[in-house]
């Protein structure tokens, strides 16, 4: 995804904090548009922003997954990656 590589390549953390907040609004029932979200908010030390869209990742998968599970406790113990 264009957000991911903006992260990884360049850096431009913000750019692609706002292309995934596009993609939570284009895509409200998309589990991974919300994880996106969250996870990038966990990783910038924003857990507790962060906790709504990862419970809302959560909601709307079709099956538990473990990477989420462990970056929604990770979330709610206030740490970052």
């Amino acid at each position: 995804m264009m957000a991911r590589l903006l992260i990884d390549r360049l850096g431009d953390r913000d750019t692609a904090a706002a292309l995934f907040r596009l993609n939570v609004e284009e895509h409200p029932d998309s589990p991974l548009a919300h994880w996106d979200l969250g996870g990038l908010m966990v990783e910038d030390g924003h857990p507790d922003r962060a906790m709504s869209f990862l419970l809302r990742a959560q909601e709307l998968s079709p099956e538990p997954n473990a990477e989420l599970e462990a970056l929604i406790v990770q979330a709610r113990a206030g740490a970052s990656p």
